[in-house]
């Protein structure tokens, strides 16, 4: 077998040195939590004034919330990641609602927490991933409503036992 002829062979297969860089930022993007400056991953409140927004954005693969109270009922109908900095630091004030078949969430870090009958609700075929969320039912915590439930308590049914002549 001639020499020269098996050195183009071997010089072919070796990466470049811009290969070799580019894989390892690869494997330090991916093996790293995701971060702000990550591309898809969108913040509450820096990106978004609201959880629902961030959601509702087709460009936010992932929702990072700040410490604090997120006061809203969310509901998330893609699959995405939600989290916060840890489940002491991070609450979701309402009803998180996860629907779809299609739909996988990844909850991490945070806590839900309401008054309803349900503080996390998985719906309609979907999935969830957890680690590190805290969900809490408080009967003296609020339950605000999603939008798409604005015609629930005895609207279909005709049972209006629930309803009041007072506006808020």
């Amino acid at each position: 077998m001639d020499q020269t002829a098996t050195t183009p062979v071997l010089e072919a297969r070796r990466p470049s040195r811009l290969s070799t860089l580019a894989c390892l930022a690869a494997i330090t993007c991916f093996a790293s939590p995701p971060s702000l400056d990550a591309q898809g991953v969108c913040s509450v409140p820096s990106t978004h004034a609201t959880v629902q927004s961030a959601v509702d954005d087709p460009v936010c693969s992932s929702v990072s919330l700040a410490s604090g109270i997120q006061a809203e009922s969310v509901l998330v109908d893609r699959s995405l990641v939600l989290f916060g900095p840890g489940a002491s630091q991070t609450t979701i004030l309402g009803k998180l609602v996860i629907a779809g078949a299609a739909t996988v969430a990844t909850l991490a870090d945070l806590t839900v927490e309401s008054g309803c009958s349900r503080s996390l609700d998985v719906v309609a075929g979907a999935e969830v991933v957890t680690d590190g969320v805290e969900v809490l039912n408080s009967p003296s915590a609020p339950c605000p409503l999603l939008s798409t439930e604005i015609f629930r308590a005895g609207f279909e049914t005709g049972d209006t036992s629930e309803w009041s002549a007072s506006t808020p």
